[in-house]
């Protein structure tokens, strides 16, 4: 699923490990970033309501986009389950991208794939 995506491999245990790590120091207000063939990115989520939602500032989203190719966007839900939203999956299909969804509350994550609208529900 996400190794066809990228040019070059990456170790996406280190990755999820790290977006635990990320999610859990900010525990009640959603983390969020991008993961691209450089590596793992953690971005300034610029919502008014970081409880509830996340929005990347385009600018940095760009930045990103223009340093490598970007197969997944990731964020927590720091209320709820991993559980992907109308949005997540709205966003996903729309930009191609597998969406990763880490669980502060239940220590869990989810991955969106796009391609066949699966979902899948893992732990680390």
């Amino acid at each position: 699923m996400v190794g066809s995506r990228l040019s070059k491999p990456l170790d996406l245990d280190d990755i999820f490990k790290k977006i635990k790590i990320i999610c859990k120091n900010n525990p009640k207000e959603e983390s969020c970033g991008l993961v691209s063939e450089n590596g793992l990115h953690h971005l300034e989520n610029v919502s008014e309501f970081k409880a509830f939602i996340y929005e990347i500032n385009p600018v940095d989203y760009k930045k990103v986009r223009d340093e490598g190719v970007v197969s997944i966007f990731w964020h927590s839900h720091a209320i709820g389950g991993a559980i992907p939203s109308p949005m997540d999956t709205e966003y996903s299909l729309n930009s191609d991208l597998l969406c990763l969804i880490y669980s502060v509350k239940y220590e869990c994550f989810s991955i969106f794939d796009p391609l066949s609208s699966d979902i899948i529900y893992f732990s680390i």
